[in-house]
């Protein structure tokens, strides 16, 4: 009898131990926890700005109303130029709605006139034409021509377009986009939003659909 009170005993205290091993701080069920607490926290606030955030983005088709992702972009992150040929295609077929949120990193020089230029393109209506040559052409970074860009896109009005870039409010509205995706605690590109959760780096088309069926 003493010798099975023993074994109990000592299955208890290991038990025991296995149990605070798992769920102490930095154990593999408390990190799960935290995960999980973690994943419900950000689906939450993203049920409650997904709105905002569809108001925001520019969509990458012009009847887009409802987005199945935004995309957080810089145009001269060199890996979001590396997944907008992907993401177009998927977009051109209809496959997926995705609207952009502008996010210029400060060690990229360019990329802040950049993004004024593709807010501007999205108020006269040529957003989707003016990012494709942002994402596709490397020649703006070096020699910047907003008006010849504009005379030779036919998507573009001249006139409402380059007096969209002396206007104030365009500084305004970059500012929105980036306080949007700092809010979310975003700090790098590209990170794709969906109202299921966030995705950071160049992922794949089936990480994409993977997060939508979240």
């Amino acid at each position: 009898m003493k010798r099975i009170g023993l074994i109990d005993s000592l299955l208890l205290v290991s038990f025991a131990a296995i149990g605070f091993l798992l769920v102490k701080p930095g154990g593999p069920l408390s990190s799960r926890m935290a995960a999980w607490r973690e994943h419900a926290r950000l689906r939450e606030v993203l049920s409650q700005e997904w709105e905002h955030l569809n108001l925001l983005g520019s969509p990458l088709r012009p009847d887009s109303t409802d987005f199945d992702f935004i995309i957080v972009s810089d145009y001269e992150c060199r890996y979001c130029r590396r997944v907008h040929v992907e993401i177009s295609g998927l977009v051109s077929t209809g496959e997926m709605s995705v609207g952009i949120l502008q996010f210029p990193l400060s060690i990229h020089p360019h990329a802040e006139d950049a993004a004024r230029v593709a807010l501007c393109a999205a108020r006269v209506g040529g957003f989707s034409e003016v990012h494709e040559y942002l994402m596709t052409d490397t020649t703006w970074m070096v020699s910047a021509n907003w008006k010849g860009l504009a005379s030779r896109l036919e998507s573009v009005p001249e006139v409402e377009f380059m007096s969209c870039l002396d206007n104030p409010d365009i500084e305004l509205e970059l500012r929105a986009h980036e306080g949007a995706a700092s809010q979310l605690g975003i700090r790098g590109t590209p990170t794709f939003i969906a109202e299921t959760g966030i995705l950071k780096g160049a992922v794949s088309p089936e990480d994409l659909m993977e997060l939508l069926r979240r």
